[in-house]
């Protein structure tokens, strides 16, 4: 029994030309890797990097902060730690 899909994919390959389906063929579905590999190729790829590095760097700092504010004794100190944690939180454009 056809699926939904392979009549679709079917319908695509009798309105494409030779060549074009070849090339259809070709395309396939990507896999999660292929697809973060996808991320770093091209032009701009080291604005992918370097996003990744910050966003790893700042992950650090916030998980640092989170550990120092149950940590600390003191309403100031964990008002600043707390203060550090929204920070990160309001930069990443959450808030």
């Amino acid at each position: 029994m056809k699926t939904n899909k392979e009549e679709i994919d079917e319908l695509i390959h009798q309105a494409l030309s030779e060549d074009e389906a070849k090339f259809y063929d070709q395309l396939g579905e990507q896999s999660i890797l292929e697809m973060v590999g996808g991320l770093f190729q091209g032009r701009l790829k080291w604005i992918t990097a370097l996003m990744m590095i910050i966003m790893t760097i700042l992950f650090v700092i916030g998980v640092f902060s989170l550990v120092q504010f149950f940590k600390v004794e003191g309403l100031r100190l964990m008002m600043t730690w707390g203060r550090g944690l929204l920070s990160l939180y309001d930069g990443c454009g959450f808030a």
